[in-house]
């Protein structure tokens, strides 16, 4: 007997046990319970807004509720509130629900404010409620927009600036506004006419001749809602325009001279090495189009003057220098810009040239500095070392003719180098603004976005700096931008990038004064005194 008493007694203490611990026990909160309920009586609406919760994971459609009305709890039918709405999600993992009361409702001091019944569990009652009380539950501020197609009644819902979810929607209305000043008040809207409030309202054509008011109000379902009017003032009448304008490209006619001065015993090896430098030089420029001219082939002098064979340079004294300038000059005459002067000169020796070549390579890179001069474009093929002191505008490095690089650099170099390029002075470089389409009688002009950012703008005699607060657009003449950037001379082809400018600005026609929508969507009270924000690309 005495085991099982034992066992009587162990199944007696585990009951005791577990029975002691279910006191510690948290029951969860229904996912059918209301939860935060809000009330937010509006002085404007006359009317008390309630909302409330429940888990997303309940199912409306089994809740009836039961709301606090005159000293007890009746019940209420959601779709018969006068701003009905479904139930939606909010504050994630939540379904809201709710309904509205005529007047200033108010909660019992104790007990249950609002009541749920589900059709198979029961009652279950709501959290506590706090009463809320504002001025007025929205607001509005319309707008032109679109060139006064349209407007935007800027409306703003004030029960959102108090984070009470509610879903409600809005109908508007354009009516006279009183003759006379235009700080009269607007009257009241009539009854006829509202139509539903979209983000944006279509106007009637000619409208600004008689700025109207506009009424806006909350659709009910019982009756009109208490409305707000406000004027609507005619917007800018504004055009836009948007320049990427292409600094123009100065290329320069390429004249290529040949000088040889090499030191290679065989002739005909000689001539080999001469023919495969020029002819590999002069085919990359025809397969990539770049115009060229050749002025021929130069040989240095010996020391009565007479050119030699350029391939036994112990003979040669000195460059023609002096020839190669003289054709080049002749040859510049025929073009409209100025050419370039390439000169390039073939040595396969690390020797010290003479002082006579070297001198009269410092004359050609000088020239470049005179007027009438093509600008000189000393091109080595060989070793630096050759000429100390010059300064060549490319070295090639000397290659065997039979070596496969010898000719890979020879036309990387002119499709790199060729045509050398330049801009016209950009130092005081103007641009001419045109008139924006649609624009019929410009007043005022913004400037909206500037890259790079000019320095000054012109409108007729007058100069104004780009961040002045107005800019006037000038009577019979159009406007100018003026830039300072940096000119670029005799720039190598694939270094040039020329530059664009880009520039938008819109005009201001009529209405320059009135507020208007931003690019970045806020509203303004005035076009012309908001100088760092623009209407382009708004809507």
């Amino acid at each position: 007997m005495a085991p099982y008493r034992l066992h009587i007694l162990m199944l007696t203490l585990s009951a005791a046990f577990g029975a002691a611990s279910c006191s510690f026990v948290d029951f969860e909160t229904s996912p059918y319970a209301p939860r935060a309920l809000q009330a937010v009586y509006s002085e404007h609406d006359d009317l008390t807004y309630l909302v409330w919760r429940i888990a997303d994971v309940a199912d409306p459609e089994l809740l009836s509720y039961e709301l606090w009305q005159d000293g007890e709890l009746r019940p209420i039918e959601l779709s018969e509130a006068p701003i009905p709405a479904a139930p939606f999600t909010c504050d994630r993992l939540y379904l809201c629900l709710q309904y509205q009361l005529p007047g200033v409702w108010s909660p019992p001091s104790s007990g249950t404010a609002l009541r749920a019944t589900h059709k198979r569990f029961g009652l279950i009652p709501s959290a506590p409620v706090r009463p809320q009380q504002v001025a007025a539950s929205f607001d509005i501020a319309p707008v032109a927009t679109a060139n006064n197609r349209f407007a935007d009644a800027g409306l703003t819902d004030l029960l959102k600036t108090i984070n009470l979810p509610h879903r409600r929607s809005f109908e508007w209305v354009l009516f006279d506004a009183p003759p006379g000043e235009d700080a009269a008040p607007c009257p009241s809207p009539p009854t006829e006419g509202w139509q539903a409030l979209r983000d944006r309202v279509e106007l009637p054509q000619s409208w600004t001749d008689n700025p109207p008011c506009m009424g806006v109000r909350p659709r009910r379902t019982d009756q009109p809602a208490h409305h707000k009017v406000a004027r609507l003032d005619p917007g800018p009448v504004l055009h836009v325009a948007e320049l990427d304008h292409s600094i123009e490209a100065i290329r320069h006619p390429t004249h290529i001279a040949f000088l040889v001065d090499l030191q290679v015993t065989n002739a005909g090896r000689c001539q080999q090495i001469v023919d495969a430098v020029r002819q590999t030089i002069l085919s990359e420029f025809a397969e990539e189009h770049i115009p060229v001219r050749e002025l021929g082939m130069y040989y240095p002098r010996d020391r009565q003057g007479m050119p030699t064979s350029g391939c036994d340079q112990s003979t040669s004294i000195d460059y023609p220098v002096n020839d190669i300038l003289a054709e080049g000059r002749n040859a510049m005459a025929d073009e409209v810009e100025r050419s370039a002067l390439t000169l390039v000169v073939i040595n396969n020796l690390q020797l010290n040239a003479t002082p006579e070549k070297v001198a009269q390579l410092r004359a050609f890179n000088e020239a470049s500095e005179l007027p009438d001069a093509p600008y000189s474009f000393g091109w080595l093929v060989g070793s630096e070392v050759s000429y100390p002191g010059i300064t060549w505008s490319w070295n090639t490095p000397w290659q065997a003719l039979e070596s496969r690089d010898f000719e890979p650099p020879l036309r990387s170099a002119v499709r790199y180098i060729f045509p050398l390029t330049s801009t016209p002075p950009l130092e005081n470089y103007e641009l001419e603004l045109p008139l924006p389409p649609g624009s019929q009688t410009p007043r005022y002009l913004k400037l909206c976005q500037l890259l790079p950012i000019p320095t000054t703008y012109i409108a007729g005699q007058r100069e104004y700096p780009v961040n002045a607060p107005q800019l006037e657009w000038p009577a019979g003449a159009l406007p100018r931008l003026r830039y300072a950037l940096t000119t670029s001379e005799f720039s190598y082809s694939g270094d040039f990038h020329g530059g664009s400018l880009e520039v938008v600005y819109e005009v201001c026609d009529a209405f320059c004064q009135n507020a208007f929508r931003g690019r970045n969507g806020l509203v303004y009270s005035s076009w012309l005194n908001t100088p760092n924000a623009c209407q382009w690309g708004g809507r």
